[in-house]
């Protein structure tokens, strides 16, 4: 009896985060092809074939699954390994750009869809803009900061720029606007992307 509580608990747990799942990838597409505005949770439910009851109970709000895919970006995205690599870049300063832009580069190339519907419900949903303004405007820029002091502290800034203005500087140059500009505007590769940005950030703060 034990045995078969425990497999049905495991069975409900893993049916649970399939229809998790199935409801974030529903509201993935919705918000890139209606809008994050025009999609409501009614539409998200019926585009994942589940009662909008399901959707509140899992997410509570369109807010819930906002924070939902901050946390998917974040899952998908190794920050611990990519950390290790800023690290083990010590005393290298172009190495260590190198990687703090592929770190930045990297939210907008997996997902650049939720990006582009959420950029483009800026100004119009108190919820979006919260989230941009945490997500580009204090963990995006305060990374760069944290690389600008880095930096600084080796001596290896450009002569004349100071730290924060080349925190400031570096989280302009890679914000994800500019990603979706070069690659769903212009054509341009990711790995293109990833090339001149890091030549252009190099630049701008070592001279």
């Amino acid at each position: 009896m034990t045995v078969k509580r425990e497999y049905d608990s495991s069975r409900r747990q893993r049916q649970a985060a399939q229809t998790r799942a199935d409801i974030l990838q529903a509201a993935r597409r919705l918000f890139s092809a209606r809008g994050y505005a025009a999609t409501t949770i009614e539409a998200i439910a019926a585009e994942a074939e589940v009662s909008e009851a399901t959707v509140y109970a899992g997410f509570g709000s369109k807010r819930g699954i906002l924070l939902a895919f901050q946390q998917l970006m974040e899952e998908n995205v190794d920050l611990g390994e990519r950390g290790r690599a800023f690290h083990a870049a010590a005393g290298n300063p172009a190495g260590q750009i190198a990687v703090a832009v592929s770190i930045s580069l990297s939210f907008p190339a997996r997902h650049a869809d939720i990006m582009a519907a959420l950029l483009s419900a800026r100004g119009m949903d108190p919820d979006v803009d919260v989230f941009l303004r945490r997500g580009l405007g204090q963990e995006h820029r305060g990374a760069w900061s944290m690389v600008a002091s880095v930096l600084a502290s080796q001596g290896a800034l450009r002569p004349g720029l100071t730290e924060q203005e080349a925190g400031d500087l570096a989280a302009a140059l890679t914000r994800p606007e500019l990603y979706l500009i070069l690659s769903g505007e212009l054509g341009w590769s990711p790995d293109r992307i990833t090339e001149i940005l890091t030549t252009v950030v190099r630049s701008a703060l070592l001279g």
